[in-house]
């Protein structure tokens, strides 16, 4: 499980282009299902970020859970980069109680 959260990080790392800052980082990844009890908050949700040399990666996240109240995590998350933005979509959900 580290060696594909490293191999993940990394591959998103060079994925990100040529820039020398901090892409930000995943608390956790996962390339099976999890069995922990969840609530989808919202389906579809998109956070971005252009701010230059900010954590694009963190910002967009963060944008993204601000779009569906109650949201606590992402589950089903892709990025991509558009010009100088990093986008972030997924879906939405409450992950506990």
């Amino acid at each position: 499980m580290r060696d594909a959260l490293r191999l993940l990080l990394l591959c998103a790392v060079f994925a990100g282009g040529c820039a020398s800052y901090d892409r930000g980082a995943l608390a956790a990844a996962s390339t099976a299902k999890i069995a922990i009890p969840m609530t989808v908050v919202e389906e579809t949700v998109e956070g971005r970020s252009c701010e230059p040399m900010e954590p694009q990666f963190n910002l967009a996240s963060q944008r993204a859970l601000a779009a569906a109240p109650g949201a606590n995590a992402l589950i089903d998350v892709s990025y991509h980069f558009e010009r100088f933005c990093m986008i972030v979509r997924g879906t939405a959900v409450r992950v506990g109680p």
